[in-house]
């Protein structure tokens, strides 16, 4: 702290001389030293609230971005994700699968975290060989699965290895984020049209 001090005195003591010297040469009139010298202590007193206040701040763009883009999960002060509802009352979250960027739709009657043919092909996993031999019901009926593994999964900043997950044969507009990936969490609760996810 007291170091601060010193380097704010020092600054002060130099602008001072170089106010002084730009008014014995007369190139600058005193008014207008005077009204840069306002300017430039206005813009160190908003530079200074803004450094003083950035956590606020953080927390405030954080917010903004949460409201701009659902999407978006944002890591909280106290460890916890939050993702804000979409129109519809959907929770959708983008989330980096094998480092490939992908949109799910949380589903807490989804046994799974299911991929889509799409989505699945898009990290990287071969569609070809994948055998769909498990049974989902579904609103549309009886769907076919297949159980895979994803190597690596991040959310905001939260990573997780060797996730199984399942991709469906059908056809689906969005991935899915279900209760077995949703249980990798200490605890995920709903209010005020948010998801709050606890590592």
């Amino acid at each position: 702290m007291e170091e601060n001090w010193a380097n704010l005195i020092y600054l002060g003591v130099f602008l001072g001389f170089l106010l002084y010297g730009l008014a014995v040469s007369k190139t600058i009139k005193a008014k207008e030293i005077i009204r840069y010298s306002a300017y430039w202590l206005g813009i160190a007193l908003v530079l200074v609230i803004v450094y003083s206040y950035r956590s606020e701040f953080k927390g405030f763009t954080n917010k903004i971005s949460g409201e701009l883009n659902p999407s978006s999960a944002r890591l909280d002060e106290n460890g916890s994700i939050t993702i804000n509802s979409s129109i519809g009352d959907h929770f959708y979250v983008n989330l980096l699968i094998n480092n490939k960027k992908v949109r799910l739709m949380v589903d807490t009657g989804a046994t799974d975290l299911t991929l889509s043919l799409r989505d699945a092909k898009k990290v990287g996993i071969n569609i070809d060989k994948l055998i769909f031999n498990k049974r989902y019901h579904t609103a549309n009926g009886i769907s076919r699965g297949a159980s895979v593994n994803l190597d690596h999964i991040r959310i905001s900043d939260l990573e997780f290895d060797n996730v199984k997950a399942s991709v469906n044969q059908g056809r689906m507009n969005n991935s899915l984020m279900g209760i077995n990936f949703l249980k990798r969490f200490k605890k995920y609760e709903f209010s005020d049209n948010k998801l709050v996810l606890t590592p």
